[in-house]
């Protein structure tokens, strides 16, 4: 896959074939980037930003199953299942 990067003042245009993204920088996130671009965190502005995005969807995705099973855990009706469902998974342990 190829990238082309334009670079305006604080403007960055990721260019990719499936589409484009402009991310309009303020001071604080411009000097975190340089920050983990000078720490070498990755090898150019589109891969550390690209993995910010990676982390962020893994974060998300995350979160929302600690909220599904937190949901399940206050049910009693999920509860009851569970719990009868490991009732039945003892008894079928060979000692």
């Amino acid at each position: 896959m190829q990238f082309k990067i334009v670079i305006t003042q604080k403007c960055v245009t990721i260019c990719v074939m499936s589409g484009t993204l402009t991310v309009r920088l303020d001071d604080r996130t411009e000097a975190e980037l340089a920050r983990l671009l000078a720490d070498g965190v990755g090898p150019n502005r589109n891969a550390i930003v690209r993995d910010a995005i990676h982390q962020a969807t893994r974060n998300h995705i995350e979160q929302r199953l600690r909220e599904q099973s937190a949901a399940i855990m206050n049910d009693p009706t999920e509860r009851k299942l569970g719990e009868e469902l490991y009732e039945d998974m003892d008894n079928l342990r060979a000692w």
